[in-house]
């Protein structure tokens, strides 16, 4: 039997390899707001009060390294920002999986690190809902 494959067929294939086609779930901003008391150790939801990390409200569409009066940014960050790294929700999922790991790649340096004792958050399904309510939060 002879297998054909179509240019649609290729072309799904690719964007869910390459992390392009959305969840099969729905992301529940009510779990991500349970997520985030993890994160509010360090963080919280104001834009100029900052804990150990940044306030967070306004993130979205905000250039790294930024945020009003907070000046504890890793010299990495710093740097990421200067380069035109803008949070936006790709951005954010991929550097909440590892944070470490986002600026190496993103700034091409081995030895890039971010300030926070944090190793990311592993499952797909807890950065899609952190994400589904951090964008109803901090807007």
């Amino acid at each position: 039997m002879k297998v054909r494959s179509t240019p649609l067929l290729v072309a799904l294939l690719a964007a869910g390899v390459m992390g392009l086609v959305t969840p099969a779930w729905p992301a529940d901003s009510a779990a991500g707001k349970r997520f985030f008391k993890k994160c509010a150790a360090c963080h919280n939801l104001s834009a100029d009060k900052h804990k150990i990390g940044p306030g967070l409200l306004g993130l979205f569409g905000r250039r790294a390294a930024t945020a009003i009066g907070y000046k504890r940014y890793s010299k990495s960050m710093k740097t990421a920002g200067a380069r035109g790294l803008i949070w936006n929700e790709g951005a954010f999922l991929q550097y909440i999986a590892s944070p470490n790991q986002f600026l190496r790649d993103f700034l091409g340096d081995p030895k890039a690190r971010t300030n926070m004792t944090f190793a990311g958050i592993k499952k797909d399904r807890d950065r899609e809902n952190l994400l589904a309510y951090l964008l109803e939060a901090t807007n």
